[in-house]
């Protein structure tokens, strides 16, 4: 018997009652031989390359598409085959055949390529959202609600407590497009183009509210919170830092300029790493948020566009480069450490476990094995998406961004043991003591580990389960009294017996303070806001005011009794009866009992 294809037949593989022929620009067919005199085509899969080679294993059809690489497609149903995922190749990869384990593709000039292909259950998507206008370009997820960032003027919220029918449950209208965000208690920071740092309160999803704003100096491409600041990647005007103490009103403390076209960011104790474009990743010390700067510098291959951190280890979505793994055990000196190249831009990337999903634009989202830094290898994709642009967790699942798609909900890439993952992981400090709280999905009964790390000594934290999935941990180490950096490393116990290091976050605490002074006036010259910082010993009385190049009086900003600690008030540039003062040089002078000091300051309108 025989049968005719459309294309040319390369390759052949047979497994039960199907073959499965490799037919050159045809793509994939399938064909039933339980009658082989004239077996019949039940199913095609077009390929975006040439098919050259064909293996097959159960209900996966591995595929050598030349140029395109190696073709993983789920024939589940024989009749719609579906493609969900891709290994781009060295070279031209001719064929393939499989041992446990491994994927063997002979490629070209390049040789053989062995791939890992582990017993695992690729993800798949159970359900999403389109949105009504624009692009979804970012996602973030606290317990069952997910927000997206959308460029169509338009901030939406969803539950998404119910994978397969995610709902929305709330938007509101912004003045531009929204590029990054970062929720923070009952706040949302969004990342505004031309309109800067919106903050949104989302206490209740169907009646949100912005209540506060700052005006950035270009454009606001992303934005992570951590403690009292909000970070900016503001394109070419670099680095802000925001306080958001009040988040009703945002002020612009600190800035530095980062020599090209900033995109995104993620903070870690004491240091922001900042994708620069064309320039690689640009690491900022922020111990001073007043001044930050600029430390360190590492070039990647392509443009660089988002990071994440996670313990010594940055992850860069660099766009035509790849995913880009960075060792940052040395903030100052970043150094690649992996790298795998994948088959369209990567733009944004999450962690989960020894997991990186990478949103690949039109190639969807691509699951990759780091569980060995410098060699991460892909395991799973989903390829039935149009734009992926952003990526998030949620205790149910993978949340998606997809520009043309919208919100989309996929399941987690998992084998034997039910992978834990990292929802929320965040420090708070107190005086001498830090207050550690995570969430997590996944797995039953999780013994998880937390320790602290002075550079000098390390310690384990007790902890608790407040809430299922909701733990918190309380140090009161006498490491914490003397102040300084500390980093605390979150590891959970898997079914294995071994552990994984689910995340760290570090923090700095201030020694205590032994002297009473004004410390500082950020920024200086200024318009039409600036923030005074002062310290006191002790408690006692404080008065701050403000005084015009004549000696007068012009507006008293603080004068009350504050505990020892340090503080800080805000000045607008205006006098006590709220009227807007001219341009020119004043100075702010702080009284307490035993001293007097002053600093000079300018406004320039």
């Amino acid at each position: 018997g025989g049968r005719s294809t459309p294309g040319w037949a390369r390759g052949v593989a047979v497994e039960g009652n199907y073959a499965y022929v490799a037919n050159g620009e045809e793509g994939l067919q399938v064909l039933d031989v339980t009658s082989p005199v004239y077996p019949p085509i039940v199913g095609t899969y077009d390929s975006p390359g040439y098919a050259e080679g064909v293996a097959v294993s159960g209900d996966y059809v591995f595929l050598a598409d030349r140029f395109w690489g190696l073709q993983v497609v789920d024939v589940t149903s024989r009749a719609t085959p579906v493609k969900i995922g891709t290994v781009d190749t060295p070279e031209w990869a001719y064929n393939v055949t499989l041992a446990p384990g491994a994927a063997f593709v002979s490629d070209g000039n390049s040789g053989v390529q062995i791939l890992a292909v582990p017993a695992v259950t690729f993800p798949s998507l159970v359900g999403g959202h389109d949105l009504p206008t624009g692009f979804a370009d970012k996602v973030a997820v606290v317990e069952n609600r997910a927000y997206v960032a959308d460029h169509g003027y338009y901030f939406p919220v969803y539950d998404i407590s119910v994978p397969s029918a995610p709902t929305m449950i709330g938007s509101i209208d912004l003045p531009e497009h929204a590029y990054g965000l970062s929720i923070a208690g009952d706040y949302a920071y969004v990342a505004v183009r031309d309109s800067g740092l919106q903050v949104i309160d989302i206490t209740e999803p169907t009646n949100l509210t912005i209540v506060g704003s700052v005006q950035t100096t270009h454009w606001a491409s992303d934005v992570v919170t951590a403690g009292n600041y909000a970070y900016v990647s503001d394109g070419n005007d670099g680095l802000k830092v925001i306080d958001i103490t009040v988040p009703s009103n945002p002020t612009i403390v600190g800035s530095e300029y980062l020599y090209g076209y900033t995109t995104g960011l993620d903070v870690a104790g004491d240091f922001a790493y900042v994708t620069v474009n064309m320039l690689g990743v640009m690491v900022v010390d922020v111990s001073d948020p007043a001044a930050p700067d600029h430390v360190g510098t590492v070039d990647t291959p392509g443009s660089a566009v988002s990071v994440t951190v996670r313990g010594h280890n940055a992850y860069v979505a660099d766009c035509d480069g790849g995913l880009q793994v960075l060792d940052i055990s040395v903030p100052t000196a970043p150094v690649i450490v992996g790298a795998l190249h994948l088959p369209h831009d990567a733009l944004h990337v999450a962690l989960a476990g020894p997991y990186a999903y990478v949103a690949n634009n039109s190639s969807g989202l691509q699951v990759i094995d780091v569980s060995v830094p410098s060699a991460p290898a892909v395991v799973g994709s989903i390829a039935a998406l149009r734009f992926t642009s952003g990526v998030a967790l949620a205790k149910n699942g993978v949340v998606v961004a997809d520009g043309y798609c919208g919100l989309q909900m996929a399941t987690f890439q998992c084998g034997g043991e039910l992978p834990v993952f990292l929802s929320r992981f965040y420090l708070q400090p107190g005086e001498a003591a830090v207050t550690a709280r995570w969430q997590v999905g996944g797995g039953d009964d999780i013994a998880f580990r937390l320790t602290g790390n002075n550079g000098s000594a390390q310690w384990e934290v007790p902890w608790r389960e407040t809430a299922p999935g909701d733990f918190v941990a309380e140090d009161r180490s006498p490491h914490l009294a003397a102040g300084g950096e500390f980093t605390y490393s979150l590891s959970c116990q898997v079914a294995s017996g071994s552990w994984w290091e689910l995340g760290s976050k570090s923090i700095n605490l201030k020694p205590p303070v032994n002297s009473t002074c004004l410390r500082s006036v950020f920024p200086n010259p200024f318009n039409p806001r600036t923030t005074i910082s002062f310290a006191t010993d002790s408690e006692q009385q404080v008065q701050i005011s403000v005084y015009d190049a004549a000696g007068r009086q012009i507006a008293v900003l603080a004068d009350r009794r504050y505990p020892a600690g340090r503080h800080s008030v805000g000045w607008d540039g205006r006098d006590a009866a709220n009227r807007a003062v001219a341009s020119g040089t004043y100075l702010i002078r702080m009284e307490t009992a035993r001293k007097t000091e002053s600093r000079k300051i300018v406004l320039a309108r």
